[in-house]
């Protein structure tokens, strides 16, 4: 895969009359599978894993994929120096790319911790960075290659970028940042991208705003920018203030054109079955919340949120049985995974969805009203901005 274009299309922000804070924007990025728009929701591997989990025959988009690996300490030396270990890596990235072959847009990210990261000499680092770049990616047929974040100051960042950077008919890269970083020399990497000249996307690991003021403002800085996209990658699904789909107010109160969401190692054991985890995406509101006061909502279906087809009858029938005794969880451990799934895959059909809605409404410029709305208008990123 290969990207061959990003072109800015049209933009929306705020104005002075507005109580809110947004700035949204319609770029066409093109590879050499096809195009496609932002902003847009990139479905993580963690997503597909939960459709599995769940049990469901309906398949996930995938045209917009990521999967974000967050690394041991021990896969990132073993990759290195253990056989067994890479052999374990190459045959989980090969699963992935079968599931996301017909895709317009794929990505891997192998990210080292950053306890590892602080503690790793310049040279390791690189060599870890090759290592990753021609084994999980390069030879799986991978020609669009990503970099983790290095941790490196912006001079030696600058000289690897430099070292690294391929773009032409057979060669394309990403470049993972933080929004952890110290914001000028964020700015100074940027601005070195940027000046490329190129048409780029950059990723970005996501730092919320509350921790990183400096850097979404810069971020802002750049929404006029023409020829580069900005990807937000692991987002925590919810505001734990307003309790609304973090995906969606980093897009319309960040100005990212591409988001994604976090994608932890593992699911882990939910051995104490708290039934506070299991929450759900609202469509309408684009709240998220428990699944009791999911089900007691008497103004949606959920079985036509799922949108089956009649060729997911067998679909239909199993969510609904499992909806109507969802209480069976507090005590099953099987019963609470799957409903624990459930509650991903529900997110995952019908986020991408409203995501597609939200860019007409850029172009109509009612996404103002479609933020006063929805529950958009309750987070801090988007209600309270101008007050920072």
């Amino acid at each position: 895969m290969i990207l061959e274009d990003v072109r800015l299309r049209d933009t929306v922000q705020d104005n002075d009359n507005s109580p809110y804070f947004y700035r949204s924007r319609i770029v066409d990025i093109t590879t050499d599978k096809g195009t496609f728009s932002t902003p847009n929701r990139v479905l993580a591997r963690s997503e597909y894993l939960a459709r599995s989990g769940a049990v469901l025959a309906k398949p996930l988009q995938t045209e917009l994929t990521i999967d974000f690996r967050n690394l041991s300490d021990s896969q990132v030396s073993g990759l290195l120096n253990k056989n067994k270990v890479g052999e374990k890596m190459v045959g989980v990235t090969k699963q992935y790319n079968d599931i996301t072959q017909r895709a317009l847009f794929k990505i891997s990210v192998f990210q080292p911790p950053l306890s590892t990261l602080r503690d790793m000499p310049l040279t390791q680092k690189k060599e870890f960075a090759d290592a990753q770049a021609d084994y999980l990616q390069r030879r799986l047929g991978t020609n669009l290659i990503t970099y983790p974040y290095l941790e490196l100051n912006s001079t030696d960042y600058i000289d690897f970028i430099d070292s690294h950077y391929r773009r032409d008919e057979n060669n394309s890269v990403i470049f993972t940042l933080s929004l952890g970083m110290d914001r000028n020399s964020l700015q100074e990497i940027l601005d070195h991208l940027i000046a490329k000249q190129d048409p780029m996307i950059i990723n970005l690991i996501y730092q919320e705003w509350e921790k990183s003021i400096p850097q979404h403002n810069l971020i802002n800085s750049y929404f006029d920018n023409e020829r580069t996209a900005f990807f937000a990658t692991q987002v925590p699904r919810e505001d734990v203030e307003s309790h609304v789909s973090n995906l969606h107010g980093v897009a319309f109160g960040g100005g990212f054109d591409l988001v994604s969401l976090i994608q932890p190692r593992g699911f882990g054991k939910n051995d104490n079955l708290d039934m506070t985890k299991i929450k759900f995406f609202n469509p309408q509101t684009l709240e998220i919340d428990n699944i009791e006061n999911t089900l007691a909502d008497n103004s949606r279906n959920m079985l036509e949120e799922f949108d089956f087809t009649s060729y997911d009858y067998n679909d239909a029938e199993y969510v609904t049985r499992i909806l109507n005794h969802y209480e069976g969880a507090k005590i099953h451990p099987k019963k609470y995974q799957i409903l624990y799934y459930l509650a991903k895959v529900h997110e995952a059909y019908t986020s991408p969805l409203k995501f597609d809605h939200e860019r007409e409404l850029i172009q109509s410029r009612e996404l103002d009203e479609h933020i006063e709305e929805t529950n958009l208008k309750n987070m801090p990123l988007i209600a309270r901005r101008k007050r920072i």
